[in-house]
């Protein structure tokens, strides 16, 4: 498993042939030691997670690493799973808080950020265009990077993958009401150091998705 697109073509939340099975009918197919539920879950979930710990790590090796290690920590933790705690994509979501938090930890260095965006000079008019786009996409990067670790996951988790406050909170295991503020906060300092940058263009959440997802 890697957090690359190895499965980005395929149809979310299903095997091939396979009808669509909801998270619940998948974990109790995958406790009873089906494979093919367990593939599924992995299909339906391994972008969201990668780009989750891509965005906090700031580093795509890292990210591979996290979410490998987050679908292991699921197959070891199935029969510990309780959905009425919370969804399969909030569960995972944190794991893969927990575990970022863990390999930046250890690192104890630099991670440097890297550039993910794929882009074609052949198609851009103006040749400096990808330049521009590679140097904003890194500069907005480094920003969410700079921020504290409990304002950059809240910004990524609502912003960049569209959790809603109630699944953030279940996440970070926090009120609604602080995913808020803290949501409120975080977006303030962004906005704060894109305007200072002459980034700010369009609203701190539709940018910061445009660039990083």
């Amino acid at each position: 498993m890697s957090g690359t697109a190895d499965g980005a073509h395929a149809v979310r939340g299903r095997v091939k042939g396979e009808p669509t099975r909801s998270d619940g009918e998948l974990v109790a197919c995958a406790r009873a030691g089906e494979r093919e539920a367990f593939e599924a879950m992995y299909q339906r979930y391994h972008a969201g997670i990668y780009q989750f710990a891509r965005a906090m790590t700031g580093s795509t090796s890292l990210a591979e690493d996290v979410t490998q290690e987050v679908f292991l920590a699921l197959i070891r933790g199935l029969d510990g799973y309780d959905d009425t705690r919370g969804a399969l994509n909030t569960y995972l979501y944190a794991i893969a808080r927990n575990v970022s938090r863990h390999r930046l930890r250890r690192e104890r260095r630099f991670v440097g950020l890297e550039l993910w965006t794929r882009m074609d000079p052949g198609t851009n008019e103006d040749p400096l265009q990808p330049v521009m786009q590679v140097q904003t996409v890194a500069r907005v990067r480094a920003f969410i990077r700079a921020l504290s670790a409990r304002y950059r996951e809240v910004l990524i988790l609502c912003d960049l993958q569209g959790l809603s406050y109630e699944e953030a909170a279940t996440v970070l295991n926090i009120r609604i009401g602080t995913v808020r503020s803290r949501l409120h906060r975080a977006r303030q300092q962004l906005a704060a150091r894109m305007t200072h940058a002459d980034l700010l263009c369009a609203p701190v959440g539709e940018r910061a998705r445009k660039c990083l997802i």
